[in-house]
């Protein structure tokens, strides 16, 4: 049966986000730390870009925020009491520690799971492996959580079968659909994926990067995908040596399209052969005429395809891309290339960039039937009364402002628990 609509999982940013620098192979992220943040007008660009979306008639799961601090890491470390005391503890501890424990980088749910569709599975299933996100705690800490959450959107085991995040270890560092390319074989049901990974633990240049080609190797067997239907291909040394710490920052695709940096990969030769073969179309964008520091700098190729109310191609694009020269050039060589419509829609996630993450790193994309669809609980879909009522909670709860040292004043620290349970009452979760 075809895999003939995407749903989109996204999460609401949450009250506590900031700017800790907490990735250091993350550019904007360093660039950017310790700003002062907004998480309010975060949440409010967050439900504008969750609006349009909606309005092209793009089905959506919205996640609740992961609650902060982590209270449950904080008492596996010895910090017990109330949270007022318990933060204070944790700053003198580390900084970084607590920091970590505040973070709100699982709004990024690209990287919450791989998914692969059923029409790709030899058991006829749409698979999910929680990503475990080892390579950094503070977004380590997330997968008990994210694990739960999906647990609930794919219940039924009829359709979907959910596996746990692999091994918490370096060898197997897993960053989720981050790194996972799905293309469907023209004229067929079947399709092929494309895994990228940094490193090889069997390789003695193991030392950078954040997803390894064992656990890459691991979710193929995971999700019964036959040979046939996966290539392995490695990322660049050079990229992941400029900050490229994900391949959907330095390509982007949908079902027959592949743009692509042409420093993103090593030996990219033949995969590039492999995909023209079957009749996908693949466009190179030049480094001459595009640079990796570019590619940072815009997030062009971290531009999100959906499919729009008119059954068309479009890309939903950061607004940093909407004036930019070179951006435009190499978009008119995109639909040059591909020879069908494109439509473009551009959407302002200026705070989301400053921590290193465009609108492709803001949905969980999920291939589906329309009898899998209908196994979906409706309470988790997005609905206009759904995001209307999000609109009121935010601006009750959310901050304006937000540094680090506003989190040890008691009245922040009071205002999360409400918050958090209003969200999650509204979006329809009992997580708690």
């Amino acid at each position: 049966m075809m895999s003939d609509l995407q749903l989109n999982i996204s999460e609401l940013p949450g009250p506590t986000f900031m700017y800790s620098g907490l990735s250091k192979d993350n550019v904007a992220a360093i660039q950017n730390k310790h700003l002062t943040a907004s998480p309010l007008k975060f949440a409010q660009l967050s439900l504008l870009r969750m609006q349009l979306l909606l309005e092209e008639g793009v089905p959506q799961v919205i996640f609740p925020p992961h609650r902060r601090p982590d209270m449950q890491t904080l008492k596996s470390c010895g910090f017990t009491g109330d949270m007022h005391n318990t933060i204070s503890r944790a700053d003198k501890f580390s900084k970084g520690y607590l920091e970590s424990l505040l973070a709100a980088s699982s709004v990024w749910t690209a990287n919450a799971a791989t998914i692969t569709p059923s029409a790709d599975s030899e058991d006829g299933k749409v698979h999910i492996t929680t990503a475990n996100l080892s390579s950094h705690f503070h977004r380590s800490i997330e997968a008990s959580q994210t694990h739960a959450k999906l647990a609930r959107v794919f219940a039924c085991d009829k359709f979907f079968s959910l596996h746990k995040p692999l091994p918490s270890h370096s060898s197997f560092s897993d960053e989720g659909a981050a790194n996972h390319m799905r293309f469907r074989v023209p004229g067929e049901n079947r399709g092929l994926n494309i895994f990228v990974y940094c490193n090889d633990p069997d390789s003695p240049e193991y030392n950078q990067g954040r997803q390894t080609l064992w656990a890459s190797k691991a979710i193929c067997q995971l999700h019964a995908l036959s040979d046939t239907r996966v290539l392995l291909q490695k990322q660049s040394n050079e990229a992941i040596s400029r900050g490229i710490f994900h391949n959907d920052i330095i390509a982007m695709n949908s079902h027959d399209l592949l743009v692509f940096h042409q420093n993103a990969y090593e030996n990219h030769g033949s995969l590039i052969e492999k995909l023209t073969a079957l009749g996908i179309c693949c466009v190179e964008i030049k480094a001459e005429e595009f640079s990796l520091e570019h590619a940072l700098k815009t997030y062009f190729f971290n531009s999100e395809f959906v499919t729009s109310k008119d059954g068309d191609l479009m890309m939903v694009m950061s607004k940093s891309c909407q004036y930019d020269a070179k951006v435009q050039a190499q978009l008119d060589r995109i639909k040059t290339a591909y020879n069908k419509e494109i439509k473009t829609m551009y959407v302002d996630l200026d705070d989301s960039l400053k921590n290193g993450g465009g609108p492709a790193c803001l949905r969980l994309r999920v291939q589906l039937n329309h009898e899998q669809f209908a196994a979906i609980p409706s309470r988790f879909l997005l609905n206009q009364n759904k995001l209307d009522a999000l609109q009121e909670v935010v601006m009750r709860f959310y901050r304006q402002s937000l540094s680090y040292e506003d989190v040890f004043t008691t009245t922040f620290q009071r205002s999360l628990q409400p918050v958090y349970a209003q969200l999650e009452q509204v979006l329809g979760w009992d997580l708690y």
